[in-house]
């Protein structure tokens, strides 16, 4: 703000490293590997939901692993989730 004739002195953290980059191949290749497990294939909806909300939301792992569906908004929840 020294255009306005108020200069500031800011001191702001930077993180020390930028989260890693993944090229869009390797999230299809990771979510095509969970499409074909062979165990807890129940769980595989709900795999490929954590790992495309992780994408979209840039949510943390603590964050995704503390969700519950009384944290999602009524409408995007399915009918035979218990809330």
């Amino acid at each position: 703000m020294t255009w306005y004739g108020e200069p500031i002195t800011l001191k702001a953290k930077l993180p020390k490293s930028l989260p890693t980059y993944h090229e869009d191949r390797d999230v299809e290749a990771l979510l095509t590997v969970i499409q074909r497990k062979q165990t807890h294939k129940k769980m595989i909806p709900r795999d490929i939901l954590l790992v495309e909300l992780a994408l979209k939301t840039g949510m943390r792992r603590t964050e995704l692993a503390n969700l519950q569906p009384r944290h999602i908004h009524a409408d995007f929840i399915r009918e035979n989730v218990k809330v």
